[in-house]
């Protein structure tokens, strides 16, 4: 679809999953007003102008986001407010090349980083940092 911005007002309460892939945003900002009942997003393959994660706001008791093949970096990835509940978080093929700096929740099973521009010694540091802080949590790069 050629979405150039997502209002979810018009979304059933009750929906459980929203994938939004190949949109044309101007930026994540554009993405508004989400069920707060959601518990999947995936959000992927966007042409935005501005990689700016801030103004994208995620419902609290989402388990599961997605955001993938993108141009966003860690950078980026430091102004999303990641929900403290969530389970599983997929950042694949974007341009993440560190997560220092980047606060992630105790909650958090399973993190899918692979395609980005990890080198291997931060890729060992990076589950080095993890594993001490939430041993339950498993690293894909």
């Amino acid at each position: 679809n050629l979405f150039t911005s997502f209002n979810g007002d018009f979304l059933p309460t009750n929906l459980k999953s929203l994938t939004l892939i190949g949109n044309p945003f101007t930026s994540y900002s554009d993405i508004i007003n989400l069920p707060e009942n959601l518990k999947t997003l995936v959000i992927g393959s966007l042409t935005v102008e501005s990689n700016d994660l801030s103004g994208l706001e995620l419902p609290e008791g989402l388990k599961s986001f997605t955001l993938g093949v993108t141009t966003a970096t860690e950078e980026d990835l430091a102004t999303l407010n990641i929900p403290p509940n969530l389970k599983k978080l997929i950042l694949s093929r974007n341009n993440i090349s560190t997560l220092d700096g980047i606060e992630l929740p105790s909650s958090l099973r399973r993190l899918e980083l692979d395609h980005n521009n990890f080198t291997k010694a931060e890729k060992r540091k990076t589950r080095r940092r993890f594993r001490k802080e939430n041993p339950k949590l498993r690293i894909k790069f």
